[in-house]
């Protein structure tokens, strides 16, 4: 895998292994007792279509919840590139059956922008941006956590990172590629979060002691299947696909990001609280 780790390969037939695996395996149904989605109608309404899925955090599970429906409800070709933390491009990950980067996952590393210069910082950030909008010019399709990291304590949509959002624009005001995206929004939540017991040790370690906060995530996730009783659902809402031409409209790239980021965040925000009246129900 080339630039700098941050484009994953599609690997079409590891991808619909993963899908036959975890039918045959009742691999969802280890972490938790059932998926309650609802709009899939929206989300089948992508199908063959370009199309950029914005999402809320909770938690590492969602990767695998969502990557789930959209191969239930896509075909494999539709599979988006999701954009994670470059601590999912691993080993361990992969010995385990999930290797995002054969699933064409989009690495950030987040730890390596913290620690490089102004000017490696830019020049980074710059390549993640050009490789995400040439990948959109190509017709690729996305899913941005737009929280950045799982969000531990706080509403959802508390706060929106615009950086792939800026990408999604540039891609779309380019002169000389006419792109027109669908754009879906879509809210997570769960009875009971597989990492929740471990949110403060989480958020310690996360500033502290990098090898502890891995090892705490990946006992959590080591340790669900065994919990027999109390593992809840996943929840998913999908809102209505809309054409990113019917979202924003501005002379300025600027005003057209935060445009898109108040539609992210106010739609997310609705289909979330959809979830929670469905569970009060």
């Amino acid at each position: 895998m080339g630039n700098d780790g941050i484009l994953g390969d599609f690997d079409y037939k590891y991808i619909a292994s993963r899908l036959r695996r975890a039918r045959e395996h009742r691999w969802i149904e280890r972490f938790v007792n059932g998926m309650n989605a609802e709009g899939l109608n929206n989300l089948r309404a992508l199908r063959g279509r370009h199309f950029v899925c914005f999402s809320n955090h909770r938690s590492h599970f969602d990767y695998v919840g969502l990557a789930y429906l959209f191969l239930q409800n896509l075909g494999v070709d539709d599979f988006p590139r999701i954009i994670a933390g470059k601590n999912l491009d691993s080993r361990i990950l992969t010995a385990v059956g999930l290797d995002f980067s054969r699933m064409g996952a989009f690495f950030v590393d987040r730890e390596k922008i913290k620690v490089l210069g102004r000017k490696e910082k830019r020049g980074y950030l710059e390549k993640v941006g050009g490789l995400a909008v040439d990948a959109l010019h190509q017709g690729q399709n996305f899913v941005d956590f737009f929280e950045g990291g799982r969000n531990y304590f706080e509403e959802p949509a508390s706060q929106v990172k615009t950086g792939f959002i800026r990408s999604v624009v540039e891609a779309v005001e380019d002169p000389f590629i006419s792109i027109d995206p669908l754009i879906i929004c879509c809210a997570v939540d769960y009875d009971r979060i597989i990492e929740a017991g471990f949110f403060p040790v989480l958020e310690f370690a996360k500033k502290n002691f990098r090898f502890l906060y891995y090892a705490t995530d990946a006992f959590a996730f080591l340790a669900r299947p065994f919990l027999r009783e109390g593992r809840g659902s996943m929840h998913v809402n999908f809102g209505e696909p809309r054409r990113l031409s019917k979202i924003i409209s501005s002379s300025s790239i600027g005003n057209e990001v935060l445009q898109l980021r108040d539609y992210v965040r106010e739609e997310t925000i609705r289909l979330y609280a959809g979830i929670r009246a469905s569970r009060r129900g």
